[in-house]
Order: structure tokens, then sequence, then C-alpha cells
């Protein structure tokens, strides 16, 4: 089986190519280009350079938000189009879902407690986030990556909001909780000390993480034989915060 994963709600964005649940290819984005330039020649390329076709995709992925609005509808048309028009269902993930399982499938953190912190760059000064337990129980260790899932533990639901008012939530859900926390997204960086100062000091906070798209399609492979798959038609994006457009017309509607 062939499965074509799309990531279109980080700046660089992914696509990433599997075949019979192993990774071919990948391929990550030019930032200084938009989604919308890339798309959909980023994925006729990666498929052209294994010389396959559309046609030949048996399966999509997609990440499904939040992220960039624009970025986002790109993604999901895109990969709506070339379902539909092939007859093919799609995966759809969450991308904070996406980057806590890209925490749980690294290797060096085999054996770390189980809370998953999803630390994802909104942008004004916002954080894209959401808290999780990790499925695994506290003795078994994580198999490679896309040879296990199992849906995560939502301890917090996603959220757009300061990164002082969702950990000011997070220790409230938490109480006394003293695990620590794996932490993982592109806004860590920026977020390091006020992290440090929350979360007790065996967390781990990681930056870097495998191109969401190849995540994307390692849990379709899994999700589809679990009959999770959808027809492109069923895909809804996940916006967690609404549009600027809108936040724009709401504020000149105040004035």
């Amino acid at each position: 089986m062939i499965v074509l994963g799309l990531d279109t709600t980080t700046t660089t964005g992914s696509v990433a190519l599997l075949r019979d649940g192993v990774l071919c290819d990948k391929f990550t984005g030019d930032p200084l280009k938009t989604h919308g330039q890339r798309l959909p020649g980023d994925i006729t390329n990666l498929l052209a350079a294994h010389e396959l076709a559309v046609s030949d995709v048996d399966l999509y992925a997609v990440c499904s938000g939040p992220g960039s609005f624009t970025g986002l509808r790109v993604g999901l048309a895109s990969i709506q189009g070339l379902a539909l028009a092939n007859r093919r269902q799609v995966v759809a993930v969450p991308t904070l879902e996406a980057i806590a399982y890209a925490g749980l499938w690294d290797r060096s953190g085999v054996g770390h407690p189980g809370l998953v912190a999803s630390w994802m760059n909104a942008h004004r000064g916002e954080i894209f986030a959401a808290l999780y337990r990790s499925p695994i129980p506290p003795n078994e260790d994580v198999p490679p990556s896309g040879a296990w899932w199992k849906p995560l533990i939502e301890i917090a639901a996603p959220t757009a909001a300061t990164a002082e008012l969702i950990l000011d939530d997070w220790r409230r859900r938490l109480g006394s909780e003293t695990q620590a926390v794996q932490v993982i997204g592109d806004a860590v960086e920026t977020s390091r000390e006020l992290l440090s100062q929350n979360f007790n000091k065996k967390s781990l906070f990681k930056i870097r993480m495998p191109p969401l798209a190849v995540i994307a399609a390692q849990i379709a492979v899994i999700a589809e034989r679990k009959g999770h798959a959808i027809s492109p038609h069923a895909v809804r994006p996940v916006y967690v915060r609404r549009p600027d457009a809108v936040l724009a017309r709401q504020k000149s509607q105040q004035r």
C-alpha cells in the first residue's frame, strides 16, 4: 500500500511517501515560498522521483490543524481534490496530536514519564497547545515509529493563548501532579525559561521533530486498518482559534 502524507500547518510543511508501512522518502518545503506556491508541485515531484503517479497512491494522510489558516486550507483542499479525483480515502491527523506522537516515537524518549505537551508557535504572541497523557504503560518501551498506535489521553484540549495563560490552566488541571512532562514543538525555544519554571527538573523540552507529514502517514497506515479512514468530503479542519479575517471584522464592528 502506498500512502502519501502532507503537512501544511507548519511554515516549511512537508510531504512523505510510505510503501507498505516503510518510509520511502520525505520532503520539507521551502519556507520562503507559500504552500499555495509549492502545491501540488511538491506532491507530484515526490511521486515522480519514485516513478509513481497520483493514481498510484492508495491512501492519503493530512495534518488537519491548527496552523496558518491559509496554509491549512491549501493543504486540505489539495488532499481532498486528489483523493476525490482518484476515489481514495483520507486519514486526517490533528496537528497537535501529530506533534505529541513525534515525541512518543522518538527513541530518546523511551521510558519517559507519560505527560506529553504539544507546544506550537501560533504567532501573534500565542501558542497552539494541548496536553496529553501517553497511553504507553510505564514499563513498556516505545516500538519503532509506525509500528504502534494508541489514542492519546487528552488532559487539556487544544487551545490558542499566551504561554502564561496556558500554563496557569495546566497547573490547575494537574493539581499535585509530580510527573515530568515532555514538551515538544517549534515554540519551545522562545518559552524554555517559562516552561522550566512550571515543570519539574526531569521534564524534557524538544524543538526538533521529524516532518509532520511522516508522522501523519505512519498513523494513517494503522488508522486505516482500524477503519478510521474517511471519504475526502468528510475531512474537517481543526482551527482552534478563529481566522484573522473574522477577528479583524469583529474588531472593526466593535469600533
